[in-house]
């Protein structure tokens, strides 16, 4: 399932997918590093929103060096 995601004022793909133990797992299309989990989909979905941010964070410094 798609879903879009709006960090930093931009807009990022996330593909959520159910998990078969139970859970969501979400990968940033534009960004394959930035990967996460919930219990739920919104879950989810906040915690890739973390990770759009940790990745976006590290990309910024390594540009600055």
């Amino acid at each position: 399932m798609n879903r879009r995601a709006r960090v930093r004022g931009r807009e990022f793909a996330v593909v959520l997918d159910k998990d078969a133990d139970g859970g969501y797992s979400a990968q940033c299309v534009e960004l394959p590093a930035a990967i996460s989990q919930g219990d739920t989909k919104e879950e989810a979905l906040k915690n890739v929103k973390e990770a759009i941010e940790l990745v976006l964070e590290v990309l910024t410094r390594r540009a600055g060096k």
